[in-house]
């Protein structure tokens, strides 16, 4: 196994010193392409602590049973990941081929076939020791009410501040106040089957990429152990969002899932409820009130207007839904 030491070592300061070459989107993402190897490497950042970058390690062994997945190169100890510069790092493989885009249908298609083939791969992974990947099991109840909680958070700091964003926020609490209590009672009422498999949990565009209409998964900081609708939820949701939750996009995403990777009429019902749930206000408002992330007014605008401007076209979206279950 080559480990970052034995790379360090063989390219040195040539390595190091052309990292500031980079395309910057790699920099800021923690990506480190290895040009001085053959075949070429990335050095990627895990943002995780070690027991889930241990489960990263577990299923990224996998590849070759899964093509979904990279290679994985551990480390001289036997470790799936690096020390490097302070921070776990993984090494794979380079993955020829582009980032995806979702406004192309083919490649849309490609991240529908690539989840169908990792839950598939996931169920019987989990099935072989359960207990193994449990510490990556989201309850989803307890989040969603943790997550309520912080709305509730932000609501009494809005109240306390009367700025403009904290009364344009506040001018929808109750609708997505009234959601997220709506999700959460459906969630408790619902008596669909369980099933546990690996998600992808992140299908931003950048995560995948694409070759010959293939899709191939690079990041897996977010990976969870749930219900293979969130993964479906997520996708369909980022899809959506580009399309500013038009009834034609909602239509071709829900036809393609059928094509590609079917649906049963719980399945159905359980994406309606996780739609439901304010995600985007919930976050937006968690990045303003409580982490104070310093982004300018008019980044937190444009936010605002791209993820919680359309809640109206949302909620046509979920009469439509309602109608096709």
């Amino acid at each position: 196994m080559i480990g970052v030491e034995s790379i360090t070592q063989g390219v040195g300061a040539d390595f190091l010193s052309g990292l500031g070459e980079l395309d910057p989107l790699y920099q800021r993402r923690g990506v480190y392409l290895l040009r001085e190897v053959t075949p070429h490497k990335v050095l990627k950042q895990l943002k995780v602590g070690a027991q889930q970058a241990l489960l990263i390690g577990k299923l990224l062994r996998q590849s070759r049973v899964c093509p979904v997945l990279p290679q994985i190169f551990e480390s001289n100890s036997g470790k799936p990941y690096h020390w490097f510069r302070g921070s776990r790092y993984i090494l794979i493989e380079f993955l020829e081929g582009r980032e995806a885009d979702y406004f192309n249908l083919e490649d849309l298609q490609a991240a529908i076939q690539a989840m169908k083939e990792l839950h598939c791969f996931g169920k019987e992974l989990i099935a072989q020791n359960p207990r193994i990947w449990s510490p990556i099991k989201i309850n989803l109840l307890k989040t969603w009410q943790r997550r309520l909680a912080e709305m509730e958070t932000c609501r009494e700091i809005a109240i306390r501040q009367k700025t403009g964003w904290s009364q344009q926020y506040l001018q929808l609490w109750h609708h997505h106040g009234t959601l997220a209590h709506q999700a959460i009672h459906e969630l408790l009422q619902w008596r669909g089957k369980e099933i546990d498999t690996i998600c992808y949990h992140d299908w931003a565009f950048h995560n995948l990429i694409i070759k010959e209409a293939k899709a191939r998964l690079f990041d897996f900081d977010y990976m969870v152990v749930d219900h293979p609708v969130h993964d479906k939820c997520n996708l369909i949701a980022r899809y959506l969002r580009l399309f500013q939750w038009s009834l034609d996009s909602t239509l071709r995403i829900l036809w393609n899932f059928d094509h590609y990777y079917p649906w049963s009429s719980e399945e159905l019902r359980l994406l309606f409820v996780m739609l439901t749930f304010p995600y985007d206000y919930w976050i937006l408002g968690r990045q303003y009130f409580i982490e104070k992330q310093p982004w300018s007014m008019r980044y937190y605008q444009e936010q605002w207007m791209r993820k919680i401007g359309c809640f109206k076209k949302k909620q046509l979206v979920f009469d439509l839904l309602n109608k096709l279950m």
